[in-house]
Parts: structure tokens; C-alpha cells; sequence
């Protein structure tokens, strides 16, 4: 998956704007003018989903997206590898 694809993914927006609201509402929680923090905050983590590409395994098969740990493909029923740690 390239990564503008990634980048459009409503997984990871919805990811990342949680993060960035759970860590400014603590910060602002424990000194008020941190919660102005949200947008950094929200760059970072949604910059650092889109980069990572240890937290995604796709078929060699049918290059559909698999859940981590799984050993057969949803899609296409192949055995798949898991990714190198």
C-alpha cells in the first residue's frame, strides 16, 4: 500500500485525532494552556501512522490487507508469512 493510500485511510484519521484528543485533554488537565498541543499532536501521530510499515501485512497472493497474527488470508483462504520483526 503506497502511502498515499495510507494517508486517506479513516482508520488511521480516526486513530490519530483520538490520540491527539486523549493527550491534549490530559495535558490541558494538568496545565491549561497544553491543550493548544492538539494539532502538533495530531501531525505527529498521523505522520507516524502513514510512515510506519511494521503494523501491516498484505497476501503475497491477492495484496489485500491481513490482520496481524493471522496465518491464512481472509480473501483468498492462502497461507500467508507473518512479517519480519
Amino acid at each position: 500500500m503506497n502511502y498515499l493510500q495510507r494517508a486517506l485511510s479513516i482508520r488511521i484519521i480516526f486513530g490519530s485525532l483520538f490520540a491527539a484528543l486523549l493527550i491534549s485533554v490530559v495535558l490541558g488537565v494538568l496545565w491549561g494552556p497544553l491543550v493548544y498541543l492538539f494539532f502538533p499532536i495530531f501531525a505527529l501521530a498521523y505522520g507516524g501512522a502513514i510512515l510506519n510499515d511494521a503494523n501491516v501485512l498484505y497476501c503475497p497472493y491477492c495484496r489485500k490487507r491481513v490482520k496481524l497474527g493471522a496465518n491464512t488470508c481472509h480473501h483468498c483462504g492462502r497461507t500467508v508469512s507473518s512479517p519480519p520483526p
